[in-house]
């Protein structure tokens, strides 16, 4: 499954979850929670699997 149209959403969320203190762990959650806001259709596992997908995306090589 395909998360491009939720990119930025995921990297906005995640950037200020962290500005705000939060560690890795409560980025993604956030994110997470943001997806499902956006994406009602997705359950919580598929919004979790967009969110790691971005994640790893973003990582350096």
């Amino acid at each position: 499954m395909q998360y491009g149209d939720l990119r930025n959403l995921i990297q906005r969320t995640m950037d200020d979850a962290r500005r705000t203190g939060r560690d890795a762990v409560g980025a993604h959650r956030a994110a997470v929670r943001a997806v499902m806001a956006v994406r009602p259709d997705l359950s919580p596992l598929e919004a979790l699997d967009a969110v790691r997908g971005q994640a790893e995306d973003a990582r350096p090589a």
